[in-house]
């Protein structure tokens, strides 16, 4: 199990020190690319169909993309 982290387009920084966090925790994470909004929504797809759990870091349209996803 792996966390994946979604970041919105404006919370890069935000996006990195979650992930340090969870690191610094003893988990393991990856950020997903925020490319657009399709390609953010197939990445947090796939994460889900693996099992991952997902944090998103961002405002409410990030939130909305990856429940939609």
């Amino acid at each position: 199990m792996s966390w994946a982290v979604a970041v919105g387009k404006d919370a890069g920084r935000a996006g990195r020190q979650a992930l340090r966090a969870l690191r610094g925790a003893g988990e393991e994470g990856r950020i997903l690319a925020n490319r657009s909004r399709d390609h953010l929504t197939e990445s947090v797809a796939e994460a889900a169909d693996a099992g991952d759990p997902i944090l998103v870091v961002g405002g409410d349209g990030t939130l909305n993309l990856v429940v939609g996803a």
